[in-house]
Order: structure tokens, then C-alpha cells, then sequence
């Protein structure tokens, strides 16, 4: 189960990306779990991009910037699936 906090009005995480994040969030170890299994798999970056790909397409009229920034992101996130895999530290 998830976990939501609201930060204070002045509060933001740090981001790389055009939006403020808003909001934190705690993963329960079942997410942990799932998110391994996309890791072992080699599957995690293209999963990621498909969800990416999802808010793309809901903020392609709403917020065109955002729709750019995030293609740019699938982008790269589908080479990197091509040519790369991730290994734990």
C-alpha cells in the first residue's frame, strides 16, 4: 500500500524534468519485489518507458512541454534497453 505525504507549500523535490514534484512516496516491499523482477527480468526500462509513454499521452494537449520532455525521455529509455542492462551495486 502506498503511502502519500503532502509537503508544505514551499517544499519541492529535487527534479531533472520540467514538473515540480509535489508529492513523496513510500513503496511497500510488494513494489520493491515487482520492481526486482522487472530488473532480473530486463525488462525495467522498456516498462518504464510504456508508463511514461501513458502520462505522455494524457498531457499531449494539457501541457506540450511536458508531452516533449517525456518523449524525449521514452526515447532514451528504449536505447537503453537496447544496449544496456542494470546490475545491483
Amino acid at each position: 500500500m502506498y503511502r502519500t505525504y503532502q509537503l508544505q507549500a514551499h517544499d519541492t523535490t529535487l527534479t531533472h524534468s520540467v514538473f515540480k514534484q509535489w508529492f513523496v512516496r513510500d513503496f511497500d516491499d510488494n513494489d520493491y519485489d515487482e520492481l526486482r523482477a522487472q530488473v532480473a527480468s530486463g525488462d525495467y526500462f522498456i516498462t518504464l518507458a510504456t508508463k511514461l509513454d501513458d502520462l505522455s499521452q494524457e498531457l499531449a494537449d494539457i501541457h506540450p512541454d511536458g508531452h516533449i520532455a517525456l518523449e524525449k525521455t521514452i526515447a532514451d529509455l528504449e536505447k537503453l534497453q537496447k544496449n544496456y542492462y542494470i546490475r545491483q551495486k
